[in-house]
């Protein structure tokens, strides 16, 4: 598997003798301006029961009434409140969004990198998903020993930065384009499943992104002696790590348009 990446200048490999990596969160918050960043990802839709009761203290021929009157009103929910307009007594269905700040699941960091594209079609549909001044291309063929490469950085950060004991935990895999407009809702019951969550919550994003083609690493960082991580982390590679990183330039009848 051959993955492609563009870089901004001020970060190329070659150049930096590193890699900065952002938290999933900065990375959605801050990239959304770049048309590159999901503002949905990390989120989870929920979809919830509720039954709404009333007390009437009134006559009680006004008691019919007053339960086929639709109401709305605001239902507080952990930390997030939630809307319900139009509902009557009974046994309702709602739909609260979770953004990954208010779920507690952690934040992993990211570095994110492409398939090669294979054809002519592919690879403008890359090159115009991404911004423009990510114009130096690179290509890693060994994605295993990028991965590798990648905690040992990390590893030695977080030495650097005092850590005495540590936990790295990574995933891999292809971004899966699933959704047009938000996650698609889930049971409540799937809010419990942390591990899964894990993995599969910063590997989706909307059908809007596809053309970026995107395959992610994700490493999820802790260690008692750091109350907080910051946004990002800038790691050293060593001269291994480095060489996993090849310019690649794309076939000359592909930038030009001709024979």
């Amino acid at each position: 598997m051959r993955l492609l990446r563009a870089w901004e200048s001020r970060y190329i490999p070659q150049e930096t003798g590193g890699l900065r990596l952002t938290s999933a969160k900065r990375f959605r918050d801050f990239e959304v301006g770049a048309g590159i960043g999901d503002m949905h990802e990390g989120g989870q839709r929920l979809t919830r029961e509720a039954h709404l009761t009333m007390e009437w203290q009134g006559p009680d021929t006004m008691i019919q009434h007053f339960e086929d009157l639709p109401i709305d009103f605001y239902l507080e929910f952990e930390t997030k409140p939630v809307y319900l307009k139009g509902i009557k007594v009974g046994t309702t269905n709602f739909l609260q969004e979770l953004s990954v700040d208010d779920s507690g699941v952690p934040t992993p960091f990211l570095l994110c990198l492409s398939h090669e594209p294979e054809s002519e079609d592919e690879w403008l549909l890359l090159k115009d998903s991404l911004p423009s001044d990510r114009s130096f291309w690179t290509i890693v063929s060994n994605h295993k020993q990028l991965k590798i490469e990648v905690e040992y950085g990390i590893y030695r950060w977080l030495k650097l930065n005092g850590a005495a004991s540590h936990e790295i935990k990574a995933f891999w895999g292809p971004v899966q384009y699933v959704y047009d407009d938000a996650p698609i809702p889930t049971g409540s019951e799937e809010l419990l499943e942390q591990n899964a969550l894990l993995y599969k919550r910063w590997l989706c994003k909307r059908k809007v992104f596809r053309g970026q083609r995107e395959f992610r690493f994700g490493f999820y960082v802790s260690s008692p002696e750091i109350e907080s991580l910051p946004d990002y982390i800038d790691i050293e590679l060593t001269r291994t790590g480095m060489g996993l990183f090849q310019e690649w330039i794309p076939p000359d009848l592909w930038v030009t348009g001709s024979g």
